[in-house]
């Protein structure tokens, strides 16, 4: 048996980064990179992490992540945990949905849409703090 062709062979699942940008200011480095004189190249290799480059623990990606669905912040910030229950809490709003549509009210509706701006306002001050905690406690590094 042969080997296979060099297109089809595993390739190392790592996230590469290429930089050519001088040390300048960088109004002159858009100029140099206008004039071309100046490369910067952002790939990532088959089977890499593309989240790998987005940095870790950074308090407004963590709340605003929370702010856009609950318990996202809690995930980028790694627990996973109360992520999970957090995210969880949007399962309340649709029980709520058929219970009004069996009683015909709307006050568990009601409820359900309190609890769910409760849960997202902790959510968003939870992942916050967490992330700026992580970063007083790791000054040097983010993972």
């Amino acid at each position: 048996m042969e080997a296979p062709p060099a297109a089809l062979a595993p390739q190392p699942p790592v996230a590469a980064i290429v930089s050519a940008i001088p040390a300048q200011s960088p109004a002159r480095a858009m100029a140099g990179a206008a004039s071309g004189s100046v490369v910067q190249v952002l790939a990532v290799l088959p089977g890499g992490n593309p989240l790998a480059l987005v940095p870790r623990h950074n308090p407004l990606i963590a709340m605003g992540l929370s702010l856009a669905v609950n318990g996202l912040g809690q995930f980028y910030n790694g627990d996973a945990t109360k992520g999970w229950w957090m995210l969880g809490s949007w399962l309340v709003y649709p029980a709520a949905w058929g219970l009004d549509s069996l009683l015909q009210t709307g006050y568990f509706r009601t409820g359900a849409l309190l609890l769910e701006l409760g849960v997202k306002g902790y959510s968003a001050f939870d992942a916050y703090q967490s992330a700026a905690a992580y970063q007083r406690a790791h000054p040097g590094g983010s993972r």
